[in-house]
């Protein structure tokens, strides 16, 4: 897969993540996701990645991607 950068760092070892993300949002969700993690773990950039990068293909203008 080839490498992802978010706000000019690179993404490491976030493809499981990402992918629970997605498919999570992906699947108009009923419950609360927690997500939790160590200090300055990356939890926030994550979440901002996916939603802003993933799931839409022009975030700017609120265009989501076609599944």
């Amino acid at each position: 897969m080839a490498d992802r950068f978010f706000r000019g760092e690179k993404l490491i070892d976030r493809e499981k993540e990402i992918n629970f993300l997605v498919n999570w949002f992906n699947g108009l969700p009923k419950e609360i996701l927690w997500i939790y993690g160590h200090k300055s773990s990356g939890k926030t950039t994550i979440i901002e990645y996916v939603v802003e990068k993933e799931l839409f293909e022009d975030f700017d203008q609120l265009k989501p991607k076609k599944n």
